[in-house]
């Protein structure tokens, strides 16, 4: 596994390994995983590379969030009642799902610091297929979003955040600060989320 593909010159040496039949493991910043297409064009890869699904077999985008401790995590109630505050479009965010959602204790104790207790992962994964790649090359991005949500069951990173918002494993306001749109998931996409994630 190399560093970071940096630039060009390292990302071309990566898919020219890939080529060879080599699994190339690399990093790189981008906003989202299907970002990631812009950011290698950008670097200059040739659009045959970008739409061979032998040599893109997996994308992944993460952000870390600080994962609330629990032990002494508090509910919305308590953290109300200690003077705690929470914006509209948190609110939003957490509807029906008030008694689930949970906040750093201002009194933690000697269990955690702060009322965190480590970090933990947000994640999306796309494996792309045939059709996916087609769209990202055609340029409809918006297209192969919704493909890859629907017909690849895929996961945005602000739908992963949601998930762990009303589990009650990271709070709705480190999660706000780190992805934006939490606060656009609709509510059908809410349901069937909550209802996958009970399945697993």
């Amino acid at each position: 596994m190399p560093g970071e593909a940096r630039d060009a010159e390292v990302i071309n040496l990566l898919f020219t390994a890939a080529m060879t039949g080599h699994q190339v493991w690399t990093s790189l910043h981008a906003n989202n995983a299907l970002a990631i297409f812009d950011r290698l064009k950008d670097q200059g890869v040739d659009e045959f590379k970008l739409t061979d699904p032998e040599l893109i077999t997996g994308l992944v985008a993460q952000r870390l969030v600080r994962k609330l401790c629990a032990q002494c995590s508090i509910t919305l109630t308590e953290y109300i009642a200690s003077g705690g505050e929470i914006s509209d479009t948190d609110r939003k965010i957490i509807s029906g799902h008030e008694t689930s959602v949970r906040f750093p204790n201002p009194r933690a104790k000697k269990c955690c610091r702060d009322g965190y207790n480590g970090r933990t992962i947000l994640a999306e994964v796309i494996e792309p297929d045939s059709k996916l790649l087609r769209l990202v090359a055609e340029g409809k991005r918006e297209d192969a979003q919704h493909y890859w949500l629907t017909s690849l069951h895929g996961m945005a990173l602000k739908e992963h955040a949601w998930l762990k918002i009303i589990s009650g494993e990271i709070c709705v306001m480190d999660a706000v600060n780190k992805i934006s749109g939490i606060d656009n998931i609709t509510e059908e996409r809410k349901k069937y989320l909550f209802s996958r994630d009970n399945e697993i």
